[in-house]
Formats: C-alpha cells, sequence, structure tokens
C-alpha cells in the first residue's frame, strides 16, 4: 500500500506541474480565479480516480509478483494465473480511458483559455501585432439618484420647502451631494427645467442658480468663473438691475430666464446640478 501510494502522489504532482505550467503567463486575475477553479475541480476528481486505480493496479501486480515468486506456496494453477493477468490488463485499459478522458479536458480548458486571453488582450496574432487598432469606449451615462430627474446631459435635485436657504448654503449643500448649485447654460435648459419642476415650487417661487455678479460687474457661472452667454440665455424684463443683488436665480413666472437676487436674508429653492 505504501507503494500505491508513493505512485499516485507523483502522478498528482507530475499533473500539477503540467497544468499550472502557465502560471507566468500574464492573465486577468478574474480569468485566472475562474480556470484555476476548473482546473482544481477537474484535479481533484481525477485525483481520487487515478489513484483507485493505481492502487487496484499495484495489488493485481502484488498478487502476480507472489504467485510468480518460486519460493512462493501456491496451489494456484495456469488458469488463475491467467485471470490475474487479465485482471490487470483489463485495469490498464480502464486507467488508459482515464488518462484520455483527462487529456481531453485539459486540452478543452486550454483552448477556453486561449478564448478569454483572445477576447482581453486583444489576441497575440501575426495580423494583431502588424496592425494598431484605436478603439474609443463611450462610458455609460450616470444613473441619476432617486428624487432627482434627469437630462441626457445631467441629472437635477430640486430641494425640498425644509431645505430652503440662503444662496451660498444652497452651494455648500449641492456639494455635499457630489454636485453644484444649477448653471443653466441655454433658455433651452430652462424650459427643460421648469417642465419638471415637483409641484411644491409655486409659480413665483423663486429658486437660486449658480450665477454671481463679479468684481467686474460681469455674471459668471460660480464653478469656473466663465461668463454667461447672453445669445443663448436670457435675461427677464427688468434684469439685471444692479444695486447689491449679485447672485443669481429665477422663477416659473418669468419663465424661468435669469433673475437677479440678494445672495443673503432669503431662504430660497435651489437646484443641483451634476454632470451624466
Amino acid at each position: 500500500m505504501k507503494a500505491c501510494m508513493v505512485i499516485a502522489g507523483l502522478i498528482l504532482i507530475s499533473m500539477y506541474d503540467q497544468v499550472f505550467s502557465d502560471d507566468n503567463d500574464s492573465v486577468e486575475k478574474v480569468e485566472e480565479q475562474s480556470l484555476t477553479s476548473e482546473l482544481v475541480n477537474l484535479l481533484n476528481g481525477t485525483y481520487f480516480n487515478l489513484n483507485e486505480k493505481v492502487c487496484q493496479l499495484q495489488r493485481k501486480v502484488d498478487a502476480i509478483e507472489r504467485v510468480a515468486d518460486p519460493d512462493h506456496q501456491c496451489e494456484c494453477n495456469e488458469t488463475e494465473i491467467n485471470e490475474f493477468k487479465q485482471a490487470v490488463s483489463d485495469e490498464l485499459n480502464a486507467f488508459s480511458k482515464i488518462l484520455s478522458g483527462f487529456e481531453n479536458q485539459m486540452r478543452l480548458l486550454q483552448n477556453e483559455q486561449a478564448e478569454l486571453r483572445e477576447l482581453i488582450g486583444g489576441g497575440d496574432s501575426d495580423e494583431d501585432a502588424s496592425t494598431t487598432t484605436t478603439s474609443t469606449t463611450t462610458p455609460a451615462p450616470r444613473v441619476c439618484y432617486p428624487g432627482w430627474f434627469s437630462s441626457p446631459e445631467k441629472c437635477y435635485y430640486v430641494s425640498s420647502t425644509s431645505e430652503k436657504t440662503e444662496w451660498s448654503l444652497a452651494i455648500s449643500r449641492c456639494t455635499a451631494k457630489g454636485a453644484k448649485l444649477v448653471e443653466i447654460q441655454t433658455d433651452k435648459e430652462a424650459t427643460f427645467i421648469m417642465s419638471r419642476l415637483p409641484s411644491r415650487v409655486g409659480n413665483t417661487d423663486i429658486l437660486y442658480t449658480g450665477r454671481k455678479r463679479n468684481d467686474r460687474d460681469d455674471w459668471v457661472f460660480v464653478s469656473n468663473d466663465k461668463m454667461v452667454d447672453t445669445s443663448v440665455r436670457t435675461w427677464a424684463r427688468g434684469n439685471p438691475d444692479g444695486g447689491s443683488q449679485r447672485c443669481g436665480c429665477t422663477r416659473q413666472s418669468n419663465n424661468f430666464l435669469m433673475l437677479d437676487c440678494f445672495c443673503i436674508g432669503h431662504n430660497l429653492f435651489y437646484i443641483c446640478e451634476i454632470e451624466r
């Protein structure tokens, strides 16, 4: 039985080396984990089958050696010896079939590994080596959070009644959401937002936006100090009216056109935006 276990161990070791001889190849982790799992399962099942077959063969060989030993007193006749030989031959055939099946499985796994490498790495054929192809992957648009609404370009959040606040704090609250105070670029965007406002925002309710008047009296967007393009974004009638109203706002009764508002002293609705 000791010899049986040694033989089985040698078989397992040689197979392990064969299977993992490509460990030095650079392959994506997810591929390696998947293939390793399959190979381990295959090795485990094959090991137990081979171990049993090797032990059976060893027992048969031991029996034949005892029969063939001239010092061994055996009442076995030639028929019994031939039966032993046939049994060993049958076991060898079974063992051969198992090995053949194992080799087929190895080939299938190697083909699968090659296909995965082709998909992950783009292959290493001569054609690939001589041809450089540049592909651009377009990232999937951001999925807007619950309670937000979306356009193809942005996600929007309208504050609740209890969140109404001054302009500077509105900026901070949008920032805390990973967003910014809405910067309405065009009248078209303004019309879209107005069409999606929740019912809590009344027709005359004022909403803060991400515009401000800088020290040069230019109206710019808060995030980048870029000047508002008045060719595509229109001021409401009578605005801007100067004075100390230095922050941007809007409301439905003015068709969501631009208004200038006081930055402090008034708690108003506000809108946050995130680029998709």
